[in-house]
């Protein structure tokens, strides 16, 4: 699903196929957990392919493209990374244990559920206020014009 939907990227925009992700997770926010505790194994695979699979595969597969194409070819890297590393770290980085403590707490997964609802929420509110970028040269799409640096710096 990764190279499709980075392929669909290219076509129709990063935009569109990010939203379309947000919109299948929070799709399968109930049932995705309602499968994993049926404790079927086929119904467990069936969960990892449409969770893991097709709602976040949908999202990530534009990703790369979608966060280079925001910053300019000076700042780019710097950029890119600490927006994807903050982001790793702040909301991936503690979702297993929030989600195991919300279980705990709650003896269901529906807070979980309710999570994942919450995140396609801000990722599509996010996506909504992204410059779409696909398809335009990227100097273009991501330098922003600089007055020439007219003073001089004395030490």
């Amino acid at each position: 699903m990764l190279p499709r939907a980075s392929a669909l990227s290219d076509r129709i925009g990063r935009r569109p196929v990010v939203l379309a992700g947000a919109l299948a997770s929070a799709a399968l926010a109930f049932p995705v957990p309602a499968l994993v505790d049926s404790k079927s194994p086929g119904l467990l695979i069936l969960a990892v392919v449409l969770g893991h699979g097709i709602a976040q595969s949908t999202m990530y597969g534009p990703l790369g493209a979608l966060l280079s194409e925001m910053f300019g070819t000076r700042v780019r890297y710097t950029g890119a990374s600490l927006g994807y590393q903050g982001a790793t770290l702040i909301g991936a980085g503690f979702s297993p244990m929030i989600a195991g403590s919300l279980v705990a707490g709650s003896g269901s997964s529906t807070p979980v559920a309710l999570l994942i609802c919450g995140g396609s929420v801000i990722t599509a509110l996010t996506v909504r206020f992204v410059r779409e970028t696909s398809g335009a040269s990227l100097p273009e799409a991501t330098e922003r014009p600089t007055a020439p640096h007219t003073e001089e710096i004395s030490v």
